[in-house]
């Protein structure tokens, strides 16, 4: 009698354990934006490759890292546009890429393995010109293997302007909401 009130026990506890393995994960919220952000829902960005070498398209660029942000961020309040198809009041994001570098760190018979680095400076400015946020000194980091070497046209390969865009909104998304998600592995196979 006590093994069968034990079995049903035991059959019991397993019933409940594996049910809440298929329960749906419990829903948090997203931070609050801070008090100089919290008014704001939309956003125009606008990047522009200072650095004077191997320059990055910028249309190109501020689209990717519009994309991205909306993509990553989706979750949260604000959203990014272009330019082009923003509201005049929207504050205006400027990315300005002051210096990048790439180089390969590991070759193999069959993939060069490379590390970027990009350095940029960021301000969100309101319609009637106020600063509501700024970052003058951003570092994005990532890496990328590829089977040919990196692309003839460097960082203006689909491959790596999506890559930087990625990684730009991330640490944007990071900065915006005061959270530090962008530490985990920065590799893209």
């Amino acid at each position: 009698m006590l093994r069968k009130k034990l079995l049903a026990l035991g059959c019991a506890v397993a019933i409940v354990g594996v049910g809440a393995c298929f329960l749906p994960p419990e829903h948090v919220a997203p931070p609050p934006l801070p008090p100089y952000l919290g008014h704001i829902r939309t956003f125009s960005v606008e990047v522009q490759d200072a650095s004077g070498q191997d320059v990055i398209d910028g249309g190109a660029m501020s689209r990717e890292v519009v994309s991205n942000f909306n993509q990553l961020w989706k979750e949260f309040i604000l959203r990014a546009r272009q330019s082009r198809t923003s509201s005049p009041n929207d504050p205006i994001l400027r990315i300005k890429i002051v210096r990048k570098s790439a180089s390969i760190f590991h070759v193999t018979d069959r993939r060069q393995e490379w590390a970027f680095d990009l350095k940029a400076s960021s301000t969100l400015t309101a319609c009637d010109g106020r600063l509501l946020w700024q970052n003058p000194e951003q570092n994005t980091k990532f890496r990328m293997a590829f089977d040919k070497g990196l692309p003839s046209d460097g960082w203006n390969s689909r491959e790596v302007r999506h890559e930087a865009a990625y990684w730009l909104a991330m640490d944007l998304g990071d900065s915006f909401y005061g959270l530090d998600l962008g530490t985990h592995q920065r590799s893209a196979p």
